[in-house]
C-alpha cells in the first residue's frame, strides 16, 4: 500500500503492483509505503477519505504469473503443490 497526498494505491497480488510501487515511490513527491499486500481496511485514518486504486489482471494472466512464481520457488505453497500434480 502506497499513500500520497492525493490517493492510495492498493497492491494486489500478481497484478503488476511491484512496478507501480517503484514508480510511485520514485516519482510522486510525498509517496510512502505503508505495507505491501495490505487490505483496504488498513488504510491509515489520515488517508481514509482519499481515492483508492489498484490494478487487476485478466484471470488467465493472473494464474500464469502465479504458476511461474510458485514453480520457481524451492518450497512452493501447498495449494500449488496439490493443483500442479
Amino acid at each position: 500500500m502506497i499513500t500520497t497526498d492525493s490517493f492510495v494505491f492498493l497492491h494486489l497480488h500478481k497484478s503488476g503492483g511491484t512496478f507501480v510501487n517503484e514508480c510511485l515511490l520514485r516519482f510522486v513527491p510525498g509517496a510512502r509505503q505503508i505495507g505491501y499486500h495490505l487490505p483496504r481496511h488498513l488504510i491509515p485514518t489520515e488517508s481514509a477519505a482519499l481515492p483508492v486504486f489498484g490494478l487487476v489482471r485478466s484471470p488467465w494472466s493472473y494464474y500464469v504469473s502465479w504458476y511461474s512464481f510458485q514453480a520457481a520457488l524451492d518450497n512452493p505453497n501447498a495449494l500449488f503443490r496439490v493443483l500442479s500434480e
